[in-house]
């Protein structure tokens, strides 16, 4: 500006109230590098005491943020200034604390108002053997807020969190993926719960940690080469597939995939409402009134036509040992001789349990059966005597895991 206005004067070149020259601006910047949420500000749902969100980007691992106690869902999310391209998200908690395993996904906005979901809800596990890190990447997305949904904590009854990192893509840097995890199996399993284990991936860098997803769906991190998904429902088939990472949010392929059905919920009648069948049965007392959950209601085959049979259909195969049996509870007391059979296709059965006399008592009128719990889809009962009346009679047919 000083150089054009001396030329002006000079009559160099003529005056003009438009700068002649435009300014050099130069080679463009590079991308910012590093962590683009360092000092940045913050928003939260609500915090605790004086742990407020701004500890989790002043790059301080010992500060943390912890929301309100026993108030979930809670929110923390910063701010980046200006639109940028990101694709991971580094979470820290202090190296010192206890391990656990936070639920939560990551949104990102360009406004702060509409918010889009680029890691789905899922449990992400923050080791103290690894320091109490935890790496998700993600598609990479272009976002000047991002913020973190917290709905559950094993260690405590809020969220928590030390620092909250953001990355955006290395430009001319490693882009290498690691090697696709091998092996993956199911090492266990409970009514709400999956234990998976698998072969560690090799990197030309480093594996930095490990993404446990079901139907690509990121539901839990690990820098351990095994991980519980937890929060699932009972006789429920998940399919679990595992992504390895490195420091640069390179992803690998999906290892193999590994299908596994939850087992059911103790205590839980799995007869319960579903469909039955019969050989046959007198006036209306048909065989679904064994499975309605009232003791009032009953099925009754036909009379003076022993053998007669009842059957559930499960839905599934699933892995049945123990049933209970009930008659009106007004009724008088009577003996019906029976065998169990289970089938996993409605046509071939093998026997449960052999057939025996089973007492039916007034008040309670319940007969409990047990056996070697076995998979199976269907389960009947085959009748071939009753003291109390000459046909088989049932009002409630429940069937339990254990």
């Amino acid at each position: 500006m000083t150089g054009d206005g001396g030329r002006m004067l000079k009559g160099q070149i003529a005056l003009t109230p438009v700068r002649p020259t435009q300014p050099n601006s130069g080679t463009p910047p590079p991308p910012p590098a590093g962590n683009l949420a360092l000092f940045k500000p913050t928003q939260e749902s609500s915090h605790n005491q004086a742990f407020a969100s701004a500890n989790t980007t002043d790059g301080v691992q010992d500060s943390y943020w912890e929301s309100a106690n026993n108030a979930f869902p809670q929110w923390v999310q910063v701010d980046l200034g200006s639109t940028l391209a990101v694709n991971k998200v580094l979470l820290k908690l202090p190296a010192s604390w206890g391990s656990r395993t936070q639920t939560l996904s990551v949104q990102t906005s360009l406004d702060g108002g509409g918010f889009s979901t680029v890691v789905n809800s899922g449990g992400v596990a923050f080791n103290s053997g690894s320091a109490n890190t935890a790496t998700l990447t993600f598609a990479q997305a272009n976002a000047r807020y991002v913020r973190l949904n917290f709905t559950a904590n094993t260690g405590w009854p809020a969220a928590q969190l030390s620092e909250l990192e953001v990355y955006g893509p290395a430009a001319g840097g490693d882009t290498q993926p690691p090697t696709r995890p091998a092996n993956l199996a199911s090492t266990g399993k409970t009514s709400s719960s999956v234990s998976l284990s698998w072969t560690a991936s090799t990197d030309n860098v480093g594996v930095t940690g490990y993404q446990i997803r079901q139907g690509g769906a990121i539901v839990g991190t690990t820098a351990a080469t095994s991980f519980t998904v937890t929060g699932l429902n009972p006789s429920t088939s998940y399919t679990f597939t595992v992504t390895a990472q490195d420091a640069a949010g390179n992803v690998s392929a999906a290892s193999n995939g590994v299908t596994v059905t939850t087992d059911p919920a103790p205590n839980t009648d799995l007869a319960r409402g579903k469909a039955t069948s019969e050989s046959s049965h007198t006036q209306v007392y048909g065989s679904d009134n064994a499975v309605d959950g009232n003791q009032d209601t009953y099925w009754e085959s036909a009379n003076h036509a022993f053998p007669q049979w009842l059957q559930v259909d499960l839905g599934s195969a699933t892995s049945v040992g123990r049933i209970v049996l009930k008659l009106p509870a007004s009724w008088g007391a009577r003996t019906q001789n029976l065998s169990v059979a289970g089938s996993t296709d409605g046509a071939n059965f093998t026997t449960l349990k052999a057939s025996a006399g089973y007492t039916f008592s007034p008040s309670a009128n319940t007969a409990t059966i047990t056996f070697t719990a076995t998979a199976t889809r269907y389960v009947r009962l085959n009748f071939t005597a009753n003291t109390g009346w000459p046909a088989g009679q049932l009002s409630e047919f429940e069937v339990y895991a254990s």
